[in-house]
């Protein structure tokens, strides 16, 4: 497993899923290269994704593409471009 950069720990953070707290700092792994992505979410939209289970699209439009494409898929943008290929 990648030891996280010590910028990136966020171990003093949001430890319990359930509780609606004001924001979760996510650290998202690309399950391709293993690149930590870090990904700032506020606490109801997480708790509607991660615990209700509704869409990324519904949780999380203020989100950029590539960030909810990261939840959906677990892939950073260019993992994405390199497995897919680049939109031209």
């Amino acid at each position: 497993m990648n030891k996280l950069p010590e910028k990136y720990d966020f171990s003093e953070g949001s430890t319990n899923p359930y509780l609606v707290e004001k924001r979760h700092d996510l650290l998202a792994p690309c399950l391709n290269c293993g690149i930590f992505v870090p990904v700032v979410l506020d606490g109801a939209s997480y708790f509607n994704y991660f615990v209700r289970g509704n869409s990324v699209a519904e949780c999380f439009p203020t989100l950029s593409l590539d960030q909810r494409e990261l939840l959906i898929s677990g892939t950073h943008p260019e993992c994405w471009d390199a497995l897919m290929g680049e939109d031209k």
